[in-house]
């Protein structure tokens, strides 16, 4: 026997809408959900805070339901999309096992943090017999730090203040734990770790300024830090991944880097910045504040061998261009959208991932998504509930969203339209 229930408030007060949500899982479900997978929007932080929001939660459902999830820019689920509220799935099987494993300090040391979740994951499951296996990981996505002197800032053009940067860049990273989230070098670990799973992971973020995050688990909460749920079942599951975007015939020949292949120094052996202005025509002054109004509609495509990256470009550091994730391979292709091609990536790769009879989807999309497509979301949700008439579905805005299944490999980026769907084998 399988069930999945969508919760939902629209309640400011945290205590208010972490019992409306409980009260909601337990009306709908006939039996203790197996896990619960909860999201809120950060204003709750102000609103009572998320210590009320998940005691909340975690008082009205049976005593040791898991709990994980995180903060999001807002959500679509069965009843409508929202950009404030809370909501939640809940999931039972009468043939599945659970475990949840926990990690911190992900900017400081992600290959610890990321072990010492595995770790817990695995005692859990160790004596599991059900053939397979899925994986759910939420982790605080990144935070841009604010620079001594300069503030918070995508552009910066002196030199001396773009020396000052790049040496607080690691100092902010490790010490102060904002930055980059480092999620490039800790999947890898659970993909390796897990192999034959299939994985959706998503950046918890807040509205889009990538200020502070937070991950949900039972009761806690943490910035900085993962939350993975993995669960081995006799149901089948399916990732796919869409985002709208077609390769351009610009290309980026990357010909330095520095250490951790995030730096781009040189392309074409050229200083980076003056080849970007080139490639795309573009005079200096929109390198300035809004350039991730103008970039968004431009990310940038590197792949190696059963891994692929869609990201953003990150920040213009004199002649230097930072990216959020390492680049696979020495070449990045720029790609390129409309506003409808992003609106039907929804239906592709929810059509990808319906190959037998589905029970519940969670969706992982890009937040910039929400921002471009503004009142258009409704139009998403339509598409989207049209599709699955009344299976139980939510889809979350994130900062980084992941895919990874053994046949595909690992997909990660920005920009997209990820799913994981639980499927009926029969």
């Amino acid at each position: 026997m399988f069930e999945a229930a969508i919760a939902m408030s629209r309640k400011w007060n945290a205590t208010e809408a972490g019992e409306e949500i409980g009260k909601q899982i337990i009306e709908k479900m006939k039996n203790k959900p197996k896990f619960v997978l909860l999201f809120s929007t950060i204003h709750y932080e102000k609103w009572g805070g998320f210590q009320k929001f998940l005691d909340a939660v975690s008082t009205q459902l049976p005593k040791g339901t898991p709990i994980v999830g995180g903060t999001v820019a807002g959500f679509i689920n069965n009843y409508g999309c929202y950009a404030r509220g809370a909501s939640a799935l809940a999931v039972y099987s009468d043939e599945m096992d659970v475990a949840v494993g926990v990690g911190h300090n992900t900017r400081r040391n992600p290959v610890k943090a990321a072990q010492e979740c595995i770790s817990q994951i695995k005692q859990k499951l160790l004596k599991s017999t059900y053939k397979n296996g899925h994986l759910l990981i939420y982790y605080s996505s990144a935070v841009v730090p604010s620079y001594p002197f300069i503030g918070r800032t995508a552009v910066i053009n002196s030199k001396v203040l773009s020396k000052l940067t790049k040496m607080f860049y690691d100092f902010s990273l490790k010490i102060l734990q904002k930055g980059v989230d480092r999620m490039d070098e800790f999947l890898p670990i659970f993909v390796e770790q897990f192999p034959e799973f299939n994985i959706l992971a998503n950046g918890c973020t807040d509205d889009i300024k990538q200020q502070r995050n937070f991950v949900f688990f039972n009761k806690n909460f943490a910035d900085t830090s993962l939350v993975a749920i993995a669960f081995k079942t006799p149901l089948e599951s399916n990732v796919s991944s869409s985002s709208g975007f077609t390769p351009t015939n610009i290309e980026f020949n990357i010909t330095k880097f520095d250490n951790d292949r995030r730096n781009i120094i040189k392309i074409d052996n050229e200083p980076a910045r003056k080849v970007f202005l080139k490639k795309f025509g573009w005079p200096p002054e929109y390198l300035d504040n809004r350039v991730f109004n103008r970039i968004f509609w431009y990310p940038v495509l590197s792949r190696s061998e059963k891994k692929q990256v869609i990201q953003v470009f990150g920040l213009f550091v004199e002649n230097d261009i930072i990216m959020p994730y390492r680049v696979e391979g020495d070449k990045l292709t720029v790609l390129s959208a409309s506003g409808r091609s992003i609106l039907e990536a929804s239906a592709t790769s929810i059509k990808n991932s319906m190959k037998k009879t589905p029970l519940t989807l969670h969706i992982s999309e890009c937040g910039l998504r929400a921002i471009t497509l503004g009142s258009k979301l409704f139009e998403e949700q339509k598409i989207i509930s049209n599709m699955l008439g009344e299976i139980p579905f939510l889809s979350i805005f994130v900062a980084g969203e992941t895919i990874y299944n053994p046949r595909l490999g690992l997909e990660y980026g920005n920009d997209t339209f990820k799913t994981m769907t639980l499927l009926n084998p029969e």
